[in-house]
């Protein structure tokens, strides 16, 4: 359900979950991370990067998001992009894709060799791929991203009510009934008690 919930997004919201990632993923990272490259209607509008926050020595952070295929192409117009502005005003990259994660993995260290090249350290330098994105984002964590941007029902606990367990009722049960529960008949172990102490 997630990925196809990836795959119907428009670009300009694939950047707002791009920039939801970042923040859930390293939230000391992207503390203070402000779109660019999108208005508050989910619409690109150009300017490079998607997203950017500035760290402590007054550089950036950016984030790139990207549903092309041609993966490769879009960071290379980064780096582009990097080179131009001048490589000393950059701390890290984060570039989230919605392309499979090549099989080749050396055509993914290649394209981080530059990176590390113009200054950004090699933990800052990040690519997300399709299957590590979505794999993600089924996280407990990531439960608000699921609901307000892809529209997916989320429940991070593992739990129910009582009342609503499909247990009650049935002739195989060896469970107590609801009603025993409500008359104070089932009694707690000690034990809980003293789990629930600590």
């Amino acid at each position: 359900a997630i990925a196809a919930r990836l795959d119907a997004l428009s670009p300009g919201e694939f950047q707002l979950l791009a920039e939801q990632y970042a923040r859930v993923k390293s939230p000391q990272r992207f503390i203070n991370l402000c779109p660019v490259g999108r208005n508050v209607l989910n619409m690109p509008i150009g300017p490079w990067p998607d997203a950017r926050c500035i760290v402590a020595d007054g550089r950036y952070d950016v984030v790139e998001a990207s549903k092309s295929k041609d993966w490769k192409g879009h960071v290379e117009d980064d780096l582009a992009h990097i080179v131009e502005l001048g490589a000393s005003l950059f701390a890290g990259y984060l570039f989230v894709s919605l392309a499979e994660e090549p099989r080749d993995t050396t055509s993914v260290q290649d394209t981080c060799i530059p990176l590390e090249q113009l200054g950004i350290p090699k933990d800052r330098a990040q690519l997300i791929f399709r299957r590590q994105l979505t794999a993600e984002l089924a996280q407990p964590a990531f439960c608000r991203v699921l609901q307000e941007i892809l529209k997916l029902r989320c429940d991070c606990t593992p739990f129910s009510l009582v009342q609503h367990a499909k247990l009650f009722g049935r002739a195989d049960s060896v469970l107590p009934a609801f009603s025993e529960y409500i008359e104070g008949k089932v009694h707690r172990c000690k034990q809980v008690d003293e789990v629930e102490a600590r």
